[in-house]
């Protein structure tokens, strides 16, 4: 499921002729509100692909609101913007900003409630706005994430490995089961992600359960020729007597069928365990492995040993995801991290708290807030929190070294440089700051993007910066001065990732 502290992002619609500044007002009052809205600042370009860096707004967006003026309505761009974002089922509210008259209102938009602003009392009309948006607001996040789970899973050739297992599938039927009557649409794309999801699982348990009634015969077949030997055993037994040779015989011949559907059985465990290796069951392998695993000791001409099925039974337990069990949560985990060394694991979960652990002895250290990065040694960790400020603090005890002040929005990433000596924090405010670890001490600003930032990197001796942004550019800095070094230009797209090469003269 989403998170339920994540933010409803929001898409802004509007004319650039004669709404910028309200949209700018929107923007902010949205913010300020607890939302996550945001803009396309760019202009057409004759013979740009703006239909598919729109679509691609909208497709990640939860709701669009759409800024009714004269000139959006008669705009071709702000119209395509209404068609495409009825066509993924998207939220759709608009807002009056200047009058217009009905009948030049699309007639797509005219069905909708209207938020107006064309009055004074815009305080009173964003406070409606906010209330709107928060209608529905955790089904609305999960129809964005369903939508994108599917168009990825469509986009790439449908593949099995991308759809819903277990809980998962029951989490999205009872997600379709508690649409209102005003919420938006499931979309044929979501309904077949889902119900494709469900069919792939049933076989799936199906072929399991096969798998363990051919054991169970197998293992049943097994027993049976085992006490038909046993019984043949005792009989040979009872006439040993005056025809000891002949019995002999019929007990080496006896050994020899009981060794020898032994090892057949030993062979068909190793070809499951092999299959389950393959398609990465570890834990299946490991149980297939254990049902023929004989105990060391035996004589070795009537209990066959095989070093391949050893092999398998290793190979499961080695590649197991479970190593320790991490309890003291309240809520769902949203993520881990290892610090640098290895040595300590730092958890972050919707209960608003982040833990540190030994990773060792899966023994608690200490309780945090929103852990999201360690330092290269593991000795420090640095933390974000909803008052704009981030916190370093001692990984060993879960003290309190600095707070990092200066940022006017909410921080989304941190980094520490690799040499543990600074820290670098991400804003939704476009900047990034440089922060002294020991002191807390702000060392430079880095402020020049015009749109979100996506990514950032240090370079591998700490001394420069590399930042990645929404605004179709890259930035590299100075960290000791936080002078702007070069612009990376060139990309049609937002850029997405940032990252040195080993040498530091690449990114």
């Amino acid at each position: 499921m989403a998170e339920a502290g994540e933010k409803l992002k929001i898409f802004i619609s509007y004319s650039r002729k004669d709404s910028t500044a309200f949209a700018d007002e929107l923007l902010a009052g949205l913010g300020v509100a607890g939302f996550a809205p945001f803009i396309d600042r760019h202009d057409i370009v004759p013979g740009e692909p703006w239909e598919a860096r729109l679509s691609g707004l909208i497709e990640q967006s939860d709701t669009v609101v759409f800024v009714v003026s004269p000139e959006a309505v008669k705009s071709e761009q702000c119209t395509w913007e209404v068609d495409r974002t009825i066509e993924l089922s998207k939220r759709l509210l608009p807002v009056i900003f200047k009058s217009v008259p009905d009948d030049d209102i699309p007639e797509k938009l005219r069905r909708l409630e209207y938020v107006r602003f064309d009055t004074e009392a815009k305080f009173v009309r964003l406070f409606q706005l906010a209330e709107a948006l928060r209608v529905d607001l955790d089904w609305i996040r999960e129809h964005t994430r369903y939508g994108e789970l599917a168009r990825r899973w469509d986009g790439l050739g449908r593949p099995e490995s991308l759809l819903l297992r277990g809980d998962q599938i029951d989490l999205a039927n009872r997600w379709m089961a508690t649409r209102r009557a005003l919420a938006p649409e499931i979309t044929d794309a979501q309904r077949a992600f889902i119900k494709t999801s469900e069919e792939a699982e049933a076989r799936r348990l199906g072929n399991e359960r096969a798998q363990l009634e051919a054991i169970g015969r197998a293992q049943d077949a097994t027993a049976q020729q085992q006490r038909r030997a046993a019984r043949l055993q005792r009989r040979m037994w009872g006439l040993l007597g005056g025809v000891a040779a002949l019995v002999l015989a019929m007990v080496g011949y006896l050994t020899w069928q009981s060794y020898d559907l032994a090892r057949r059985e030993i062979n068909v465990f190793t070809a499951r365990a092999t299959e389950a290796l393959n398609e990465e069951k570890y834990d299946s392998a490991m149980r297939y492995a254990l049902q023929a695993y004989p105990a060391r000791g035996g004589l070795p001409w009537t209990t066959p040993f095989s070093t391949e099925l050893e092999g398998k039974l290793a190979g499961g337990a080695l590649s197991t995801r479970l190593r320790r069990l991490l309890k003291g949560h309240s809520g769902p985990v949203r993520y881990a991290v290892f610090s640098g060394d290895g040595k300590r694991v730092v958890t972050v979960s919707e209960d608003r708290t982040a833990r540190i652990w030994d990773a060792e002895s899966d023994k608690q250290i200490a309780i945090l807030k929103d852990a999201t990065a360690f330092s290269g040694d593991g000795k420090r960790v640095v933390t974000t929190s909803d008052d704009n400020t981030a916190r370093i603090w001692d990984a060993e005890r879960g003290k309190e070294i600095a707070v990092l002040e200066g940022h006017t929005s909410a921080l989304f990433g941190v980094a520490f440089s690799g040499d543990g000596k600074r820290v670098l924090t991400a804003s939704d405010d476009n900047t990034a700051r440089i922060w002294d670890a020991e002191s807390g001490k702000e060392i430079a600003v880095l402020e020049g993007h015009t749109g979100p930032l996506n990514a950032w990197a240090f370079s591998g001796d700490g001394k420069r910066v590399l930042m990645a942004s929404d605004d179709n550019t890259a930035c590299i800095w100075d960290a000791e001065s936080g002078k702007e070094i070069a612009v990376l230009k060139g990309h049609t797209g937002p850029v997405n990732a940032a990252v040195f090469s080993r040498d530091g003269k690449r990114c």
